[in-house]
């Protein structure tokens, strides 16, 4: 639990919502029976967001610099989904209590792959690209992608979203070893190597 600390808690509505603060990430959290589910999770997603986006600085009015990072935040709905729109991501308690490690890593390394890749919709291409750089920084983090494409067998094939074997595919595609750089992660974007 390193990367999660909870510095102040706001009591806003009976539903309990709850802000956390961790370096320059925003969460919101919700007081229920999941609450160590959720903070376990914001570990993994913080892990699986590492440095931020890459090439991407963010400059505050104050003058300070930090890296562009990812805001989390959880939805009460129990269906196993998350979306990521201009860098805040949202994951449900659904996800967060049906998931293993590795497919929350996946999870979260797709939607923070939207964000770095600065997708502004979606289209079966995009989130085949997000699954591959997805899969990239979980591995990364230190999680095994291929077992976390078990995630898939909840995904639905539509008009913007590819097949759960499609997905499968370009997550398998994706070289997987422990201590890969973000420099790395980055460099697969811009080979072959991550298209099959």
């Amino acid at each position: 639990m390193s990367f999660v600390r909870i510095l102040n808690a706001y009591f806003v509505d009976y539903q309990c919502t709850i802000l956390v603060i961790n370096m320059s990430m925003i969460y919101i959290l919700f007081a229920t029976s999941s609450f160590s589910l959720q903070i376990q999770s914001l570990d993994i997603a913080s892990r699986v967001a590492g440095d931020g986006a890459p090439e991407c600085t963010h400059y505050s009015l104050d003058g300070q610099k930090s890296k562009c990072m990812p805001y989390f935040y959880f939805s009460k709905s129990k269906n196993i989904d998350a979306k990521s729109i201009n860098g805040e991501i949202t994951f449900t308690i659904g996800s967060v209590s049906k998931l293993n490690a590795n497919e929350f890593a996946l999870m979260a390394g797709h939607e923070i792959a939207h964000y770095y890749l600065k997708h502004t919709h979606s289209s079966k291409s995009a989130e085949l690209e997000a699954d591959r750089f997805g899969a990239a920084l979980a591995c990364k983090a230190g999680f095994d992608p291929i077992a976390g494409s078990t995630i898939f067998r909840f995904a639905r094939s539509t008009s913007t979203h590819p097949s759960a074997e499609a997905r499968r595919t370009a997550v398998a595609s994706v070289p997987c070893q422990q201590g890969t750089s973000m420099n790395q992660v980055t460099a697969l974007l811009q080979t072959d190597n991550i298209y099959p």
